[in-house]
């Protein structure tokens, strides 16, 4: 049976190798985080089956960040 790995070895592993990068890992979590954030409010809408006035519209939601 094979052994697990953890997660940190293998970051550690990566990192050794120069195949893993923090920064580029921290701006693609950002940008997932932000895409989460903008689809919320269209979730949360469509759950409560509210008017579109309910909550904000994606547009008007950006341009408040």
């Amino acid at each position: 049976m094979a052994k697990a790995t953890k997660w940190e070895d293998v970051k550690a592993d990566l990192r050794a190798k120069g195949r893993f990068d923090d920064e580029k890992v921290q701006a693609n979590m950002e940008r997932l985080r932000s895409e989460i954030r903008m689809h919320r409010p269209t979730e949360i809408r469509e759950a409560l089956a509210s008017p579109n006035n309910f909550l904000p519209s994606r547009s008007e939601f950006r341009s408040h960040e």
